[in-house]
């Protein structure tokens, strides 16, 4: 599986829905801007209004032929009206801490003839901006329409971030590009950068586009959730090759019951980034992962994973999910100027199943294939890419295989039981097996080399003994760190426990993206509940645990002292019936819930099932505590 990095991202909120929009009869009924066009700034001096000509600082609003600027730290709406169109939107942005937000709801229109700018900076010395989009609700509309010059841009200079809700629509007749330096350089120290994020979620939620360039020379993500779509009429390029030779780092996740699809025929979707004109890759890297559907317009058509490329199955570290593919699938073979074909695969597993790649067309490889596992359990033959016909293509002629990014060779704690891995073809399958011996053990974080929690750091000792690194699998406690009161713990990918476990008085932020799975345990006789635990029998936590990541406790969330500070499900890491509290006499726990909730079914919130089903059993005490705000 993958690991997400922390984005800019407003919560979705929900409105009522009139009903839908005639979209394609929107081009024809817009004007055609003139020749000149006027800068209009937004002042909001009588509100949120867009229509509202008291909230513009010319008297008037913005007319077809002007360029519409939100850069105020101010907000505008569009809500259940049709805005018409302006030449051009700036959303955020153009100099040292501008911020702008528009939210277009409940059947609300916008249309710009040239370019929507989300997050833009024209290399102005200072920090970067940041410009907000919201579009929610069914009928709700952002489009661009001309026929040239025309493209959305999130990201370029500054930091963007463009949301599609709840059945809203965002289209771009031209490029659609997440992550962009605007001048396509460095820009230097003291200059914005750029950076982008689109997230696409709900049923009848849609992002169309030409050409998508998801991280063209910045950091980019493009999420897609909970039965939403994403639609493209050209290339697809994660990590792109453009102008600037540093890395950058592009992410598309599609959940499950979602889908992005490339719906014309001889174009491409590459992940690492599409060569040069030299054919030459460049420092590109990108991750396509996910549980939900990857389209091509036919069977016959690959997805290329490239050297800088990676691919992935699953929506969370160490879930195990199945990510479909339309198309053929092409691991590694991809010229890259004279350097070496390869490709990454990013797989987890247990000893009864792995991350499925499940292809309706061909399936080949270039020289080289990297592994990277989350987990050393032992398994035999289990497929974790299938084709649509007998894979005819040999195995590459180099394997690599590594556990969260370390080769087995690096690790001390896998010293004189290093694994087997190798990977076999049978008809229409790739097969992984893994034999490993490694032992787990139970740990308590020492911090005593740095924060970082990782597979090569002696920030750990074994439970009565001494130092020792991590390994996945190991139950983990968290205790009290001597003459210190708070504690942040960062990951830079997903880790793995069969257990987690908070004891003592120091208060921890764990910044990392955790699953917790009994099954993954080896050789360990206790610690394998697959649960967070907050105060265990004999050792009370009598702080706070705030959990900032993407997280999966598969054996739930047990309750006993202290507090438990989380802002969503996600960080929880548990639907809230799989919440216990186990509280007696003085001990009273608590559950902090920091950020806005939907308690309702999980049809209506989007969030997991049994989200509404939050209890604290008779005879036992807690508390749920709504932070203010």
């Amino acid at each position: 599986m993958h690991s997400t990095s922390q984005t800019i991202m407003r919560r979705p909120r929900r409105f009522p829905a009139p009903g839908l929009l005639a979209l394609a009869l929107l081009p024809a009924l817009l004007p055609a801007p003139c020749a000149r066009a006027a800068i209009v700034e937004w002042s909001g001096s009588l509100g949120l209004d867009w229509t509202d000509r008291g909230n513009w600082a010319n008297g008037a609003g913005p007319a077809a032929a002007d360029d519409a600027y939100i850069r105020n730290s101010g907000t505008a709406l569009i809500n259940a009206v049709d805005a018409g169109t302006v030449n051009r939107l700036e959303v955020g942005g153009q100099g040292k801490d501008m911020y702008g937000t528009l939210d277009i709801l409940n059947g609300g229109t916008l249309a710009v003839f040239t370019y929507a700018m989300i997050g833009y900076n024209g290399n102005v010395q200072g920090a970067a901006g940041l410009g907000v989009v919201t579009v929610s609700g069914p009928g709700s509309v952002l489009m661009t329409t001309g026929t040239v010059n025309n493209a959305i841009y999130v990201g370029r200079g500054s930091v963007g971030v463009l949301n599609i809700l709840n059945g809203g629509h965002v289209k771009s007749t031209g490029e659609l590009a997440i992550g962009e330096s605007n001048s396509g350089l460095s820009l230097g120290p003291g200059l914005a950068n750029g950076s982008g994020t689109i997230t696409v979620s709900g049923p009848g939620s849609l992002l169309e586009a030409a050409d998508a360039n998801i991280a063209k020379n910045r950091a980019g993500s493009l999420i897609i959730l909970d039965g939403a779509e994403a639609r493209f009429s050209g290339n697809v390029s994660i990590g792109c090759n453009q102008r600037d030779p540093g890395v950058v780092s592009g992410e598309v996740c599609v959940g499950a019951g979602s889908l992005i699809a490339v719906t014309a025929n001889n174009k491409n979707f590459t992940v690492g980034g599409a060569g040069n004109s030299g054919g030459d890759l460049g420092g590109r890297s990108g991750l396509l992962a996910g549980t939900g559907t990857v389209q091509m317009f036919a069977s016959n058509i690959n997805i290329g994973i490239t050297r800088n490329g990676t691919i992935s199955a699953g929506d969370r570290p160490g879930e195990i999910g199945t990510l479909s593919i339309i198309g053929g699938l092409n691991l590694g073979d991809i010229g890259d100027a004279g350097r070496e074909k390869s490709a990454s695969m990013k797989v987890d597993h247990n000893a009864a199943a792995a991350d499925l790649i499940r292809a309706t067309g061909a399936v080949i490889f270039g020289d080289i294939l990297n592994v990277d596992l989350s987990s050393l359990a032992s398994v035999t033959g289990i497929p974790i890419v299938t084709a649509g016909g007998n894979i005819t293509d040999a195995l590459p002629g180099t394997l690599r295989f590594t556990i969260n990014g370390a080769a087995f060779s690096t690790l001390d704690r896998l010293a004189g039981a290093l694994p087997a891995a190798s990977l076999s073809i049978s008809g229409s399958q790739l097969l992984m097996t893994i034999n490993s011996t490694a032992a787990n053990k139970h740990l308590v974080w020492t911090g005593a080399a740095d924060n970082a929690w990782n597979l090569t750091g002696a920030n750990w000792r074994e439970d009565g003994g001494g130092a020792i690194a991590f390994l996945t699998g190991d139950a983990v406690t968290f205790a009290t760190l001597g003459g210190v009161a708070t504690a942040t713990v960062t990951a830079g990918v997903g880790q793995i426990v069969s257990q987690l476990a908070l004891a003592g008085d120091t208060s921890y932020t764990l910044a990392a993206d955790l699953t917790a799975d009994g099954s993954q345990a080896r050789a360990l006789a206790t610690g394998t509940s697959g649960k967070l635990l907050l105060g265990a029998a004999g050792a009370p936590f009598n702080a706070t645990l705030t959990l900032a990541g993407n997280n999966s406790f598969l054996g739930g969330v047990t309750l006993a002292t202290g507090t438990l500070s989380v802002a969503t499900v996600r960080n929880l890491g548990a639907a809230l019936a799989g919440v216990t509290f186990v509280g007696a006499g003085a001990a009273v726990p608590t559950l902090l819930i920091t950020d806005d909730i939907t308690f309702d079914s999980a049809a209506a919130s989007g969030e997991p099932a049994g989200w509404d089903e939050l209890a604290i059993a008779a005879g036992a005490t807690g508390v749920i505590q709504m932070a203010p705000g």
